[in-house]
């Protein structure tokens, strides 16, 4: 027996122009959802039938870091899940390097999927309440074991940090 659920969402068209004072972008926000969640309401509308339930897979994180000096660092990682008949087990050694904090470089080896092979790097940039990075897990086995690696995964993105003030210590008054 097979279902199938198919759902058109026309989206929101939003005009700068078509606000005012009566009628402002968080009016328009509101009606906008309520219309989806209405729309949504009579789409999924869900008939009694057997219960189902799937147990999901228990997993287990330990992680440590230690801050050498103000520019060097050093982490270890374990990810164990604990599947159906077996356990699987990732472990990942990381080095991280800041220079002027301006820019951050990081490496990682790490053992997972039965492969020892698996070197990643990091590289990002902090540019005032910005920071834009690039990492990958395995691009450096590509360079130098392109007949082993079965995929390379590259992450870029841009953090944006928001009210975060350095600490500063105050001297004590006695």
């Amino acid at each position: 027996m097979t279902y199938t659920m198919e759902y058109n969402y026309p989206g929101l068209e939003i005009n700068p122009f078509e606000f005012s004072d009566d009628y402002s972008f968080s009016d328009y926000l509101d009606s906008s959802l309520i219309q989806i969640s209405d729309s949504l309401s009579g789409f999924l509308a869900m008939n009694p039938g057997s219960p189902y339930s799937k147990m999901l897979n228990t997993k287990l994180f330990l992680g440590g870091y230690y801050q050498v000096a103000s520019y060097v660092g050093f982490g270890l990682i374990s990810r164990t899940d604990f599947l159906k008949g077996y356990i699987a087990e990732q472990v990942t050694a990381t080095a991280n390097f800041s220079l002027l904090r301006l820019v951050n470089l990081a490496l990682s080896y790490s053992y997972m999927n039965s492969n020892f092979k698996n070197i990643g790097a990091g590289l990002s940039f902090n540019v005032g309440p910005m920071s834009l990075y690039m990492i990958s897990d395995n691009v450096l086995n590509v360079l130098f074991w392109p007949h082993e690696a079965r995929s390379v995964s590259v992450w870029v993105g841009l953090n944006l940090v928001f009210g975060y003030k350095e600490k500063v210590d105050l001297p004590l008054v006695q």
